[in-house]
């Protein structure tokens, strides 16, 4: 059996070519990419090994990659927010569902209790309906404006919340803290960090 690689050539071997020693894209029985090599999922950095067309994760088709410099939002039900803040009278879920990476395509993306893409499973009890969003700018960037919620929204690892309807510029890896036990981290889609030692 042959491959044929990206630069042209024919070549014996299925993985890199003979000849360039380029990567050659595996076959693929639907036609979509497939990682070439280990790499980090564009959406929610999961590692990604070779053949992979889907993310693990978050299920990210790698054939419909993000756009550069689109955002992603990463939704946790995070354990040590829910520890530092202590909410009296709410218990940490015990069914939480795992993380799930969103990408922000909206110019104004939502943060409510009910019905908000960036919501928890189950939905977060201190987290008010109507409780901030997401806006995006003409450059592209997005800020988070909190909607008057009841119990306020922090950034990273901020005291205090953040005061209501003022716009907060955010950047890559910003991690926004709200309700009893919701993180979302906002990055760029397809930030690279490093891989961890195989």
């Amino acid at each position: 059996m042959t491959g044929q690689c990206p630069n042209g050539h024919t070549s014996r071997a299925e993985d890199y070519c003979d000849e360039c020693g380029a990567p050659i894209q595996p076959a693929s029985d639907d036609g979509g990419t497939r990682v070439t090599a280990i790499a980090r999922c564009p959406l929610c950095k999961h590692v990604m090994q070779p053949g992979d067309r889907f993310c693990e994760r978050c299920g990210h088709d790698v054939s419909a990659s993000a756009p550069a410099g689109s955002w992603t939002a990463t939704v946790t039900v995070d354990r040590a927010h829910h520890e530092r803040l202590a909410p009296a009278g709410i218990d940490f879920p015990v069914d939480a569902s795992p993380p799930r990476t969103v990408l922000l395509e909206s110019a104004e993306v939502a943060i409510g209790r009910d019905g908000s893409d960036l919501s928890t499973q189950p939905p977060d009890p201190a987290v008010s309906r109507h409780h901030a969003c997401l806006r995006r700018r003409d450059d592209g960037a997005y800020v988070l404006v909190d909607l008057g919620s009841a119990n306020g929204t922090r950034l990273d690892d901020a005291e205090t919340p953040v005061p209501a309807g003022v716009e907060i510029t955010l950047v890559p890896g910003t991690r926004i803290h709200l309700g009893a036990w919701t993180t979302i981290t906002v990055d760029l889609a397809g930030a690279d960090p490093e891989l961890p030692p195989e």
